[in-house]
């Protein structure tokens, strides 16, 4: 038996890392109202500037969060709880991750005189003053696909080829004068761990039940 076990462990060492054993994963993540969606400058994402540029830098969700980026994956996303300040001067309020919808965006310029990230989302509906909005990026941070309006979700977004991070951010122009944070949940397929790793595991165990029942013949 011993020498079987063996001979299965070095089978499995022959065994292909390409198979690899997927499971569903979930993260809790928190976006601030002072983050936007995505950096732009001179270079970066220079075609989807939006407000005054006086923003955080995004929440960024990428495979050291646990969640595979592999091309056509997908992520569902929900919005849990969370205000963030809508408004400024006594004409504020406390909206979720809709936004606030009195208040369209869409491709409209906001009270800086420029335009909120809304404008390059191809959706056929309203996207409000700060509600929840994101991108895929590659690692550099480079815009994958076109933005999109996230909300309270659920939505479930399928990863394109080329992206390597989803960014997170608030539909705003001027983000200084923000206050409050969403918080949302990510659940989408996990990093793969190769099939490899659990088979010598289970050799492994296999192995150590070998030898337990080793030692209860001899205590016999």
């Amino acid at each position: 038996m011993k020498k079987m076990l063996f001979l299965m462990l070095a089978v499995l060492l022959t065994i292909s890392l390409e198979a690899p054993f997927c499971i569903a994963a979930e993260i809790t993540v928190t976006v601030d109202s002072k983050v936007g969606p995505w950096n732009w400058g001179s270079v970066l994402n220079s075609d989807y500037a939006y407000g005054i540029n006086d923003h955080n830098s995004p929440v960024i969700i990428d495979e050291t969060t646990g969640l595979s980026f592999a091309p056509g994956n997908k992520l569902t996303i929900t919005y849990i709880s969370g205000k963030v300040k809508a408004g400024s001067g006594s004409t504020w309020s406390w909206v979720d991750a809709n936004g606030d919808t009195s208040y369209v965006a869409n491709g409209n310029e906001g009270s800086s005189g420029m335009y909120f990230p809304s404008k390059y989302m191809s959706n056929d509906w309203d996207t409000y003053l700060m509600a929840l909005v994101g991108t895929f990026t590659d690692a550099n941070g480079t815009i994958v696909g076109s933005p999109f309006e996230i909300g309270n979700g659920p939505i479930t977004l399928e990863i394109p080829s080329g992206a390597t991070q989803l960014q997170l951010g608030i539909n705003d122009d001027k983000f200084y004068d923000n206050e409050g944070s969403f918080t949302i949940k990510i659940e989408g397929a996990a990093v793969p761990i190769p099939g490899t790793i659990w088979l010598l595991g289970s050799v492994f165990v296999g192995l150590i039940g070998l030898k337990g029942k080793k030692n209860n013949f001899n205590v016999v």
